[in-house]
């Protein structure tokens, strides 16, 4: 019976906790958006720069930011699978699962291109790394946006997600086509997870399941 109660209160405290990583991430991206506009790359590659230089920006501070923010929005969608699992039927739980794959398959890769990125500037070639960095991107990210774009349609159809639905539907395609016309198009994306992570803060209670709606 303690046991019981204890998982009733702590596991909303994980899901606000997730809210609040996603959030932390959607500024991450904000932040990393705005600086890699406004920073200019170097015309010349400099190996071991100081701190103060441009090509430590994108090659350090830039790889990082995105990194963690990559990791934030897998702790998202996993905190939304979490908290409403109980109310999923197949589908869902399949749809889920391939968008919590296919984001962390693309966090793992953008931690690879970090590394890569660290080895180039001191001057060591990590080629594997890159490559297997550069598949993991290509798998994780269809993954990730097909994943996510049918995750989003049925959450928005009905449940306690439809907006989150929304966000995904709309953000991620939108995001997908413009980002080779605009960098700023990784905004949607912030805005996409941020309205997750709103949805995770506002409502940290998970969803019933269908045996105990209210009939």
């Amino acid at each position: 019976m303690r046991s019981r109660l204890s998982s009733v209160t702590v596991r909303p405290r994980w899901v606000l906790a997730c809210g609040v990583v996603t959030l932390v991430a959607c500024a991450l991206v904000v932040v990393a958006t705005v600086v890699e506009t406004l920073v200019a790359r170097p015309d010349s590659f400099v190996f071991r720069p100081p701190v103060t230089h441009p090509q430590f920006v994108h090659s350090v501070v830039l790889p990082i930011t995105w990194v963690l923010a990559a990791f934030g929005f897998w702790v998202g969608l996993l905190g939304l699978w979490l908290r409403d699992r109980r109310a999923y039927g197949t589908l869902r739980h399949l749809l889920a699962f391939a968008s919590v794959l296919g984001v962390g398959l693309v966090a793992v890769a953008s931690l690879g291109f970090a590394v890569t990125h660290l080895n180039e500037l001191v001057g060591d070639v990590a080629e594997p790394t890159g490559m297997v960095s550069a598949l993991l991107a290509v798998v994780g990210g269809a993954l990730a946006l097909v994943g996510l774009c049918l995750y989003g349609l049925v959450l928005a159809r009905r449940g306690p997600a439809r907006r989150v639905g929304v966000a995904l539907v709309g953000g991620l395609p939108l995001t997908a086509v413009a980002l080779s016309a605009s960098a700023f198009a990784t905004l949607l994306l912030a805005v996409a997870f941020g309205t997750l992570g709103s949805a995770l803060v506002d409502d940290p209670t998970p969803a019933p399941s269908p045996s105990t709606e209210p009939h």
